[in-house]
């Protein structure tokens, strides 16, 4: 809604490490825990922090931040 595009639309993430070029291949998203509601933000640089935070939850919930860390 930040954007008024009016479809719907799934972005989703790697984050780990990855190398491989995927655009115009098929994927399998696959949903583990639901994240925050759909809001409409003010500006850019509020979406831009909350899919960092976003970004903070996921690797806390998949318990990537510890590896990260450890390197």
């Amino acid at each position: 809604p930040t954007f008024g595009v009016g479809r719907v639309n799934v972005e989703s993430h790697i984050i780990t490490e990855f190398d491989k070029e995927t655009y115009g291949e098929d994927i399998r998203v696959i949903f583990h825990k639901h994240s925050r509601d759909e809001i409409k933000f003010k500006s850019i640089d509020l979406l831009k922090n909350t899919l960092e935070n976003d970004k903070k939850e996921a690797k806390e919930y998949f318990g990537l931040l510890q590896k990260e860390n450890q390197i």
